[in-house]
């Protein structure tokens, strides 16, 4: 569960020493940022900072002892391991966003499934929208994620439960808009999908080609959709209650690419048996 295809820097206890290190520190802070992306001679950090140039120099030496940051031609740079704690760090912020954004989300759902590098990359559901069904629209979180899914070339979706309803309406969509589908899934859920495929329907796309299937052994407690027009996630109460209740939405073409990239792990994962 804890293997990632694209962790860069683990969250070992070196690297948790690190963030520690950065973060009991604004001025380690602020120039650990301030070179994320581009090199700087002293004068452009200064000007920057606007920091006292003894505390700088200072801080700037500690970072080079702890071989986060180089210094070649009166340039300073940040190291391999610099840039990826920087990233990660950003990354750290953007996740406490997310969380803050939809917190009444996270908190009432189980989370016990996530993968250490979903959890890293929450951030692409900061400016997702919630989409909620109530007392007077009791459907409205299948009917707006059906209405984007209608629209979808390319599918993939990690399924965990089975329902015919929403089965058959990936079916349509599939043969309406001549799009491909493509399944994290467990056995347990594939057979009911057979057993309910009455016009062998499903059986019919798999043969030509429509429709990839990857088998897993656990029980993801994640609803999770991956489209070239949107991304959604579903998530689970304790004990495996599904709610179909609440949907995270995301239409924004940058955390649509995101999150397909995060169903490529997810997949890479199951086809290694990692899952």
């Amino acid at each position: 569960m804890n293997h990632c295809l694209f962790d860069e820097l683990d969250f070992s206890e070196d690297a948790f020493d690190l963030t520690r290190y950065i973060l009991t520190s604004e001025i380690r802070l602020d120039l650990l940022l301030n070179l994320y992306g581009e090199s700087k001679v002293l004068d452009e950090i200064k000007s920057a900072l606007n920091k006292k140039p003894g505390n700088i120099l200072r801080s700037l030496n500690e970072l080079i002892d702890r071989k986060l940051v180089i210094k070649s031609d009166k340039k300073y740079s940040l190291s391999s391991t610099g840039y990826l704690l920087a990233m990660n760090i950003i990354n750290l912020f953007d996740n406490w966003n997310s969380i803050d954004n939809h917190f009444d989300f996270w908190q009432k759902h189980s989370i016990n499934s996530f993968t250490s590098q979903f959890i890293k990359k929450i951030y692409i559901w900061e400016n997702a929208e919630l989409i909620e069904s109530n007392t007077i629209e009791f459907d409205k979180t299948f009917r707006v994620y059906f209405e984007n899914l209608h629209e979808s070339r390319e599918i993939n979706m990690i399924l965990p439960i089975f329902s015919k309803m929403h089965i058959d309406t990936v079916l349509e969509s599939l043969i309406e808009n001549d799009s491909t589908l493509n399944i994290i899934t467990n056995n347990t859920i594939l057979d009911l999908i057979y057993e309910n495929d009455a016009d062998n329907v499903f059986n019919s796309l798999i043969k030509e080609n429509k429709i990839q299937i990857t088998l897993i052994d656990s029980d993801l407690e994640m609803f999770f959709t991956s489209c070239d027009n949107f991304s959604s996630l579903f998530l689970f109460y304790d004990k495996m209650l599904f709610d179909d209740s609440e949907m995270l939405l995301i239409k924004d073409e940058e955390n649509i690419k995101n999150a397909k990239s995060m169903f490529n792990y997810f997949e890479h994962l199951a086809k290694s048996k990692s899952l």
